[in-house]
């Protein structure tokens, strides 16, 4: 399904991620979660719907398959496109990353067109073209899989793969005359961590403001600077975090933890991003509470 700005010059999307499932058939924990994020997406009203990884817990869970049906199925309530990138939580059980994919590509209706698709092991990344009213290629949305966790016995954050850097590398190169283009991932890039004292807006709630990301620092980062078309990078991952940070010039974006748990109270909702074809970016968070 392709993606265009309004008439009016304007394009919203709706990050949703860290939503954390955890029963199928759905518990009354997980028939909340899906009612908040379909009153958020009523309320917010979107063109893109986005979502950014872990939307099951499906560790050592034999119901990892109906979870992640029955997600996809609940997407297909809302009629407008629908892209997607997996979290270190997803496929945790017997799914691979490619199983989620087929699934997600034979349950869900409305998804977007992909462009520049690549698998790198079994870690899928694209781009999606968003035309404005007229036809016109005006912004770019780079997605990439940030993966599980890190080889080796200590079991941390997973990084991007040298390969998923040379993709953003090469598949950047056709879109360089556009600027203020975006990325989609779910495990923060170590960046983020050495933006931590630049908070642009919202807030690091995570005890000691922690902020995971991996212990590898791949270059992706570089290459997206050096691109010179990227505004923002919007991840999940740290439940409590909803900052956006700022580090040599690109905005570095926390999502709305969508889930429900204990610890993060009303600290919970959806973030969205509204582009216009003047290049201007803004992004704010709703919480479910205020709806």
């Amino acid at each position: 399904m392709t993606v265009t700005f309004n008439e009016e010059g304007k394009f919203r999307i709706a990050q949703v991620t860290d939503v954390h499932l955890n029963h199928y058939p759905f518990d009354d924990n997980d028939e909340q979660i899906l009612s908040d994020i379909f009153n958020a997406i009523q309320h917010i009203k979107p063109d893109l719907i986005m979502i950014t990884g872990d939307f099951s817990n499906s560790y050592n869970n034999p119901e990892e398959l109906g979870i992640m049906t029955g997600f996809f199925e609940f997407l297909n309530k809302f009629d407008i496109p629908k892209a997607i990138t997996y979290g270190n939580h997803d496929t945790e059980f017997e799914l691979s990353r490619q199983d989620a994919e087929k699934l997600f590509n034979k349950v869900v209706k409305n998804k977007v067109i992909r462009k520049h698709e690549k698998i790198v092991g079994d870690l899928t990344q694209y781009v999606i073209e968003v035309n404005d009213a007229r036809g016109f290629l005006n912004r770019v949305l780079y997605v990439m899989d940030t993966g599980h966790v890190a080889p080796g016995p200590m079991k941390t954050n997973d990084w991007i793969l040298p390969n998923q850097v040379e993709w953003f590398r090469e598949a950047s190169k056709e879109y360089k005359v556009l600027k203020d283009n975006l990325l989609f991932i779910h495990i923060p890039i170590p960046e983020y961590l050495r933006a931590k004292d630049q908070i642009v807006s919202g807030t690091l709630l995570e005890p000691n403001q922690l902020i995971s990301t991996s212990r590898v620092n791949t270059g992706l980062f570089s290459e997206l600077l050096f691109s010179d078309q990227i505004y923002g990078v919007f991840c999940g991952h740290n439940h409590l975090n909803n900052a956006e940070l700022l580090w040599e010039g690109i905005h570095l974006f926390y999502g709305m933890f969508s889930g429900k748990e204990e610890k993060a109270g009303d600290f919970r909702g959806i973030r969205y991003i509204d582009l216009a074809t003047d290049d201007s970016v803004q992004s704010e968070c709703v919480f479910y509470k205020d709806l």
